[in-house]
């Protein structure tokens, strides 16, 4: 590397304060050396820190799972639960109101297989005019809720 003596050093300091135009394209480059190393930290601490959650909210629901249709009588609601997603979802309990009802599915499997399909049955006394609120829990933790007028 080139090696400036003590007597070059000086003469060239000199010349950088006696030529405020050079003084200033130093302090220029020095600044935006020092802001583009801060900003890369932060991305960096941004990044690192961040990652983790980013991936694992994109893993967070693997399942694609949405009400299709709703039938009402005097006695059953039928919901059909539709899974679209790429794991099976076990279903854990079914409210009704807020109120936590008994339910069925025909092959008594509570398991809706990835990209398939089931009716829940809930049994009880339903009456024509009334809105109900229907929530489905899974076993994983996710829900899905929909109000209905029967």
């Amino acid at each position: 590397f080139f090696r400036l003596s003590s007597v070059n050093y000086g003469l060239v300091m000199s010349q950088l304060v006696k030529d405020s135009k050079a003084l200033s394209a130093a302090l220029t480059t020095v600044l935006f050396v020092t802001i583009m190393l801060t900003a890369a930290v932060l991305l960096y601490t941004f990044v690192n820190t961040n990652m983790d959650s980013l991936l694992d909210s994109s893993s967070e629901n693997p399942f694609n799972l949405f009400i299709g249709n709703v039938k009402f009588n005097e006695t059953c609601i039928t919901i059909h639960v539709i899974n679209g997603g790429e794991r099976d979802a076990v279903i854990e309990r079914v409210y009704i109101n807020k109120e936590l009802r008994a339910f069925n599915l025909i092959d008594h499997d509570l398991k809706i297989s990835a990209n398939s399909s089931k009716e829940i049955y809930v049994f009880g006394s339903y009456n024509a005019g009334c809105r109900f609120d229907i929530k489905i829990v899974f076993e994983s933790g996710h829900t899905l809720s929909t109000m209905e007028r029967y």
